[in-house]
């Protein structure tokens, strides 16, 4: 399983094109059998399923809701699994059904997210081989308790193959088990005590079965639980709103309960809070923030006890700003801000009219689907050769 890095990294993104190719129309009945890269919807549930070849035998076969089973053998890298098109970090996912890894496969709740590549495993079973046990390319970060079991965290940072960083994310369950509950927001939770954070944007969110290299069987159902009866989001400041140092962040949020009334309004950059508030509207002024980038959110907590947290926002405060002056057509400029930027965010000033940016490797064309540019940030001290409408100045 150690080399399942280099083919996940090629497959997802060279072979992304080639999955949204393959038709989806396919009939919606319970017993439709995949072999083929596939991805779409049954009965409301989003399914994915993928082979890196075709060696040896892998299928998976849709049932009534969320339920699938697999079977393979002999076969290279595969996944297949039900769940959802868009993520949560509030989801709590139940699991029931039976497993057979073999000797080197796993049962997980995986997934994606965006505006800061991360692929995230939360291990629940596995065959023979134990994930990542052996592994000597990976960060080993700790351990923790949650659902009735112990967890270990591991980090992994993706060999760059033409393509921004991919970092990975992991849960290896230590009391293996075919059936129970993942409370997905403890384990984000965990993660970021390490600096282990998500990007702004989930994708999609799976129960998979992953194989490689083995033979084996699973027959899995998916479900999720009523999540917490708390609503909060972070109102502001948004990911768009370009800030100055010494910065003066106004954070403000919304909060309701179905359970009780709310007590108190959290504010957190990381995991370090930041201030709180105990009535409505919600909100907490930050002052004098220095250069960087900053992961804020909100937690807010009712009479009862319970608590939610809301999506992280990422924001960047940047230095006094350079004016750029650019022509209309290719103009060939240096990034002045510190650290790695976000594409939208460092041309947010002239963001609707930039055509075309790249380096000596990585492209961004306003034309294309989001997922086939493979440059989404800036980095300081590098140049990029960036395409506009129309003559316009830049301020950085």
């Amino acid at each position: 399983m150690k080399n399942i890095y280099y083919l996940k990294a090629r497959s997802f993104f060279q072979n992304i094109f080639i999955l949204i190719l393959i038709c989806t129309a396919s009939f919606q009945v319970e017993g439709q059998t995949i072999t083929k890269n596939e991805k779409s919807t049954h009965e409301g549930w989003f399914y994915y399923f993928w082979r890196e070849d075709s060696q040896g035998i892998a299928s998976m076969t849709l049932g009534e809701d969320g339920n699938y089973s697999t079977i393979w053998s002999n076969a290279s890298n595969f996944i297949a699994g039900k769940g959802w098109a868009q993520g949560r970090i509030d989801r709590n996912v139940c699991f029931s059904g039976t497993f057979n890894g073999g000797s080197n496969a796993y049962l997980a709740l995986y997934g994606w997210t965006r505006n800061q590549l991360v692929e995230y495993y939360v291990i629940e079973n596995y065959g023979t081989w134990i994930p990542l046990s052996n592994s000597t390319d990976v960060e080993y970060k700790g351990t923790f308790t949650c659902d009735g079991g112990t967890y270990k965290i591991y980090r992994k940072q993706k060999v760059n193959f033409g393509i921004n960083p991919v970092m990975q994310y992991w849960s290896v369950r230590t009391q293996k088990r075919s059936s129970g509950t993942i409370t997905f927001s403890k384990h984000v939770e965990e993660w970021e005590k390490y600096g282990m954070y998500l990007g702004s944007t989930m994708d999609y969110q799976l129960m998979i079965t992953e194989g490689y290299q083995s033979s084996g069987n699973s027959n899995i159902t998916v479900c999720s639980l009523q999540p917490s009866p708390i609503s909060v989001s972070l109102t502001a400041p948004t990911q768009s709103t370009p800030y100055t140092a010494p910065a003066y962040l106004h954070m403000t949020a919304t909060a309701t309960s179905t359970s009780g009334s709310i007590e108190k309004v959290e504010f957190y950059n990381g995991t370090t809070k930041l201030g709180e508030d105990f009535t409505a509207p919600y909100s907490y002024t930050w002052v004098n923030v220095a250069l960087g980038t900053y992961y804020l959110k909100a937690i807010a907590i009712d009479a009862s006890g319970e608590y939610a947290k809301s999506e992280v926002v990422h924001v960047t405060v940047m230095d006094t700003p350079v004016k750029v002056v650019l022509n209309k057509g290719w103009n060939y400029i240096g990034c002045p801000l510190i650290g790695s930027t976000p594409i939208e965010i460092a041309l947010q000033g002239i963001w609707d009219k930039v055509e075309s940016v790249k380096d000596n490797y990585l492209f961004y064309v306003n034309t294309n689907l989001p997922f086939l540019n493979t440059l989404v940030k800036l980095n300081y001290g590098s140049g990029y050769h960036i395409k506009v409408s129309e003559s316009c100045e830049l301020n950085w």
